[in-house]
């Protein structure tokens, strides 16, 4: 196509021209590199969950990973039992290393007791209040599960669950974390499902992981 295109500029015609400036405009951009490419980021759910926080740093910067989001009950030892000065050293190390970080609750919002979702709640709450205090950019939470399709609680539980990440997004946001719910559990592993808990949350703080489950 470019011989053609070529040699239809060398002929002195209005034909020509209109030929040339139409391949000049389907002509294929040049390459560039895409200037904002996917980053790595390593979650300590198997790789990783036996590293203090000094091997997660070296192996992460040493392989040019960027992120890690710190699953909690693993070695790295953030957890909600840190003191200010513990909370402000481990903010510390990780901007020192300029490695990001999240971090990785287990709060879920399917439960039917409602004092059981309300201690969810109010947990997801203090672990972005942790968040906020490590530096990290937002916490995973689960929905984590729904009746089946028929089941007259469906919806009800649908709704808790949307109800249930908002709140503790209003709380993310003022904090300065996002609240990033990840597409797993049973039924809610599901892009419809997770839609519909979205719509009932109303919220544009509440943010969404998509669990890889291949």
């Amino acid at each position: 196509t470019a011989a053609v295109s070529a040699a239809a500029l060398a002929l002195p015609s209005r034909a020509a021209a209109r030929t040339a400036g139409s391949a000049a405009q389907a002509a294929p951009r040049p390459f560039a590199l895409n200037k904002s490419p996917l980053k790595l980021g390593l979650m300590t759910y198997l790789v990783g969950q036996s590293w203090d926080i000094p091997t997660i740093i070296k192996n992460c910067t040493d392989t040019k990973f960027q992120h890690v989001q710190l699953r909690t009950t693993h070695k790295h030892g953030v957890e909600l039992t840190l003191t200010g000065p513990q909370r402000a050293d481990v903010k510390k190390r990780f901007a020192d290393a300029g490695l990001a970080i999240s971090l990785a609750s287990t709060y879920q919002f399917h439960e039917a007791d409602p004092a059981v979702v309300r201690r969810n709640i109010e947990g997801a709450k203090q672990f972005l209040q942790l968040a906020a205090d490590v530096g990290a950019q937002g916490v995973r939470v689960f929905p984590n599960g729904v009746p089946n399709e028929g089941s007259p609680d469906r919806e009800k539980i649908l709704e808790q669950i949307g109800k249930s990440v908002s709140e503790a997004a209003t709380t993310g946001h003022n904090l300065g974390v996002q609240l990033r719910m990840e597409e797993h559990g049973n039924g809610t592993s599901n892009i419809p499902v997770v839609k519909k808990i979205l719509d009932y949350a109303n919220n544009p703080y509440v943010y969404v992981i998509w669990n890889c489950s291949a």
